[in-house]
């Protein structure tokens, strides 16, 4: 697994390790992107409006208000927002959480299991589906719950974390196809196998269609209808967007002048470097970085249903 894509995400207490975001699209906002990464952390995310785009390991899909999406420990993955309106609630868990320390009939026959990753959950529930609306109203139940903090929270954040792995469980073992969920959004490729980390590795580097249609024995042609069915987009949108997204964090998270950002995740020069992020983000390097700065500390969790 590569190290450089781990994710360290906080939780609120070690004791009870839970946390839950809620992510809005924002303009001029990484809230737009969730890099890809991996953690050793259980997430649930719940499109509470909007859409966008989730990828997991070499799956990407659409996704809608009301979808739920399971991301088991390790699983390498990220999303897009795809509307002005989109609204991400992602509930973050270790699992110590769910592990009572016994092996019972339960953490036996389901949590051991989908812990060691001897079964797989589905990793999305589509919101026809019939058991959508049980796991929507559970993690309603539990954010609120995580939220305001009631007289033994705790416990009802449990069960209900509890009650939401037992519906994807069922969902899991139900035939996904009835629902068309997997034929109609999702997409794995395999003869570009490897190439999302590939591109995630080598982002500091000239990337072009031919060296990558050479190194998969497909011509060129080839190459570029593969990758755009994987990914929805062009090689170089694609790439561009991964690099802004680095450069993002860069942003955040050093005090590294804009210049060295850009060359660091990939552009030739800075203007190359600014004219790509003015495009997604509306707003320069500098004044992303700068607004940021003045934004954070007024950013904290809210949530109303």
């Amino acid at each position: 697994m590569e190290t450089r894509l781990r994710e360290y995400t906080e939780l609120r207490d070690e004791s009870f390790p839970i946390n839950v975001f809620m992510l809005q699209h924002k303009s001029d906002s990484f809230q737009n992107y969730m890099h890809v990464h991996w953690h050793e952390h259980l997430e649930l995310v719940y499109i509470m409006a909007g859409s966008a785009t989730m990828q997991i390991d070499t799956t990407f899909a659409k996704v809608y208000a009301g979808d739920v999406i399971f991301v088991n420990s390790k699983q390498i993955h990220s999303t897009t927002n795809e509307s002005p309106d989109t609204v991400i609630v992602a509930i973050v868990f270790n699992q110590r959480l769910i592990c009572n320390g016994n092996l019972d009939l339960t953490e036996y026959r389901y949590i051991q299991p989908i812990l060691n990753q001897e079964f797989r959950l589905s990793n999305f529930l589509d919101h026809r589906h019939s058991l959508n609306r049980e796991v929507v109203a559970s993690i309603e139940r539990l954010a609120n719950e995580f939220f305001l903090e009631p007289l033994a929270y705790e416990l009802s954040v449990k069960s209900e974390l509890f009650r939401i792995l037992s519906n994807v469980v069922r969902y899991s073992f139900q035939d996904t196809r009835s629902a068309g969920f997997a034929q109609r959004r999702t997409y794995t490729i395999h003869p570009l196998d490897g190439i999302l980390q590939y591109l995630q590795d080598h982002l500091d580097q000239k990337i072009t269609v031919p060296s990558l249609a050479n190194q998969y024995n497909v011509s060129a042609s080839h190459f570029c209808r593969l990758f755009k069915k994987l990914t929805g987009n062009t090689l170089v949108q694609y790439v561009n967007r991964i690099r802004i997204q680095q450069s993002e964090r860069l942003l955040r998270e050093t005090d590294m002048p804009v210049a060295d950002i850009g060359e660091k995740v990939g552009f030739s020069n800075i203007t190359h470097f600014e004219r790509v992020f003015r495009k997604i983000h509306k707003t320069s390097p500098s004044k992303y970085r700068s607004n940021l700065r003045n934004r954070i500390s007024e950013h904290s969790p809210s949530l109303s249903f």
